[in-house]
């Protein structure tokens, strides 16, 4: 039954996060709030392994509970021992630590004592759950709650420790049901207060960058808002206000090397000087199309990017006067991207390996921190539950330019 508690412990955690999440009607309703949903797994998860011990404590008793748990910690320890060395150590501990605490008992005098074997198993079972429960507020903290099913099992392998502690004398039957209905009632009314607290505060808001897209070579620019950003914050604040402020109409996939959609207004061109590529030379070389280019960001940019077509056959680029060369260039929305960061991408040259001998249209890009002038409006039409992050609101650029062959 071991595996099955904590399998179904596992499965347990990953529903309430799905369950909360809808019920909220948001993606990580836990944002601001995380304890209702971490007590939610928590409580789920001993409800889980305390049904599962429950069905077979009165057959197993309490040392067929204890060797049916820790065998199975055993049996994990050797598997990791074998396969991954370096992490054996999160089942080897608990299992020597318990193998130790019910062989003092089992084995001495002290099975004769009342209370001496439940004392053993606590103990395991604080011994289990400071690795274990360590293990998942950590991964809370570096994943988010959405991983529910990790939360999950890693609670429910703790909690396997707490099995023998089922097999109590019938007197004490109405502790097991105490727990049982605490931990159900706990999980209903934790998930509960989840669904219903705000996704977002001011001192945890949500992440909303804007943008200022400016198409040079369409004469084109828009204001550009994150969707991603929007799923939690409810249209009653952002989207009016915001779209009162800069016009927002529907989800568009704007910027033509991202399929990413946002959220777009019209905006006022820039007076800013657009980057530009330079061409310095293109020659074949070993069979294959070398065409040298320049980076140009008159503006400072401190991000440049060249957005190559695929059907330029791009296979890598050279670093001019370095030795770095870049190499499978993946594809997104039919461009290949090379990315520059820093003062040095204002000049920096490049060496483009091509199959094709046709023209193509490069796009070259750069990015500077900040909105222009005539923004104020759209900035503080951001509720106070969100905050830029990240690279934060930017200011794009793009201009395009032709390379035909010589």
């Amino acid at each position: 039954m071991f595996p099955v508690g904590v399998l179904g412990a596992s499965v347990l955690g990953l529903a309430l996060v799905v369950a909360i999440s809808r019920l909220a009607g948001a993606p990580e309703p836990w944002y601001a709030y995380p304890l209702p949903v971490r007590v939610a797994i928590w409580a789920g998860t001993l409800f889980s392994l305390a049904l599962t011990a429950t069905a077979v404590a009165r057959r197993a008793g309490f040392w067929g509970l204890s060797l049916g748990v820790w065998l199975w910690w055993a049996l994990l320890s050797l598997l990791l021992a074998w396969s991954v060395p370096g992490i054996s150590v999160i089942f080897l501990v608990p299992t020597a630590h318990a193998l130790f605490l019910l062989l003092g008992v089992g084995l001495t005098r002290l099975r004769l004592s009342p209370g001496t074997r439940e004392t053993a198993a606590s103990m395991a079972l604080f011994g289990a759950s400071s690795l274990w429960l360590a293990f998942a507020l950590q991964t809370e903290s570096g994943a988010g709650l959405e991983l529910g099913l990790v939360a999950g099992f890693a609670v429910g392998l703790a909690a396997s420790a707490l099995a023998p502690l089922f097999a109590l004398p019938e007197k004490y039957g109405h502790l097991r049901r105490w727990l049982l209905v605490g931990t159900g009632v706990a999980v209903l009314v934790a998930a509960a207060i989840a669904s219903w607290v705000p996704a977002y505060t001011e001192f945890r808001p949500q992440r909303l960058n804007l943008l200022h897209y400016e198409a040079r070579h369409l004469g084109e620019a828009y204001w550009l808002m994150e969707n991603l950003a929007l799923s939690g914050i409810s249209a009653g604040g952002v989207i009016e206000k915001a779209g009162h402020a800069g016009n927002f109409g529907e989800l568009a996939a704007v910027l033509p090397w991202s399929g990413g959609q946002y959220l777009v207004g019209p905006a006022t061109p820039t007076t800013m000087p657009a980057p530009k590529v330079q061409l310095l030379a293109d020659d074949h070389v070993a069979g294959e199309r070398v065409v040298q280019l320049q980076l140009q960001s008159h503006r400072g940019g401190n991000q440049v990017t060249l957005h190559i077509p695929k059907a330029a056959g791009l296979k890598h680029i050279d670093i001019v006067e370095t030795s770095f060369t870049l190499e499978e260039i993946s594809v997104e929305n039919g461009y290949q991207t090379f990315d520059c960061f820093g003062p040095a991408c204002n000049g920096l040259r490049l060496a483009l390996h091509l199959e094709s001998n046709a023209s193509f249209a490069v796009m070259i890009v750069d990015s500077t921190p900040g909105l222009p002038p005539g923004s104020e409006a759209i900035i503080q039409a951001r509720p106070t539950i969100a905050s830029p992050s990240d690279e934060g609101d930017v200011t794009l650029i793009a201009d395009q330019v032709w390379v035909d062959p010589p």
